[in-house]
């Protein structure tokens, strides 16, 4: 987790906008994907009444498609009049992708169940998780050699260098 963390990029100027239309957040409260940009919405939807976290009441009347990555595509993405920010429902989310959804100190990870690879990452700024696309995060190649040893543990020097020799 830790190692993930450090591949976040940590915003520079602190006064950065949480209401940015292009930042998707993780929403445990949220019941649908949600958004206030048309644009990315083309199919009508039964009108679902949404309140507000001011209080007030909007009315979503159209519904789409939204790929945050190569990984991720949130489908039934709700289109929410007046909403200035875009939410990612987790249980929406966990349903629609079958994933497991991790939350740690200033971290969120999302894995696929299968194979338990990321599919997405969260970073935590001022109490919100931001979605992170991971093909915009610089990863650090691994060695097959070191693969093998995460695998397996902590096997011995004389397993090290008996795999070491092979490749």
């Amino acid at each position: 987790m830790q190692k993930l963390l450090t591949l976040i990029e940590t915003p520079k100027d602190d006064s950065e906008n949480l209401l940015g239309k292009s930042k998707w957040l993780l929403d445990s409260g949220a019941s649908y994907h949600m958004t206030g940009e048309l644009r990315k919405l083309a199919q009508d939807a039964h009108p679902i009444i949404v309140n507000m976290p001011n209080g007030q009441h909007s009315v979503a009347t159209k519904r789409g498609m939204v790929q945050l990555n190569s990984n991720v595509t949130l489908h039934d993405v709700l289109y929410v009049p007046n909403l200035n920010c875009n939410l990612i429902s987790i249980a929406q989310l966990v349903d629609e992708l079958f994933c497991a959804v991790t939350f740690a100190h200033k971290l969120c990870v999302i894995q696929d169940h299968s194979m338990k690879r990321p599919t997405g990452v969260s970073e935590q700024r001022r109490g919100v998780f931001f979605f992170k696309n991971l093909e915009d995060i610089q990863v650090n190649k691994v060695t097959t050699c070191e693969l093998w040893y995460r695998r397996l543990g902590h096997p011995s020097k004389q397993v090290m260098s008996l795999l070491s020799s092979r490749w």
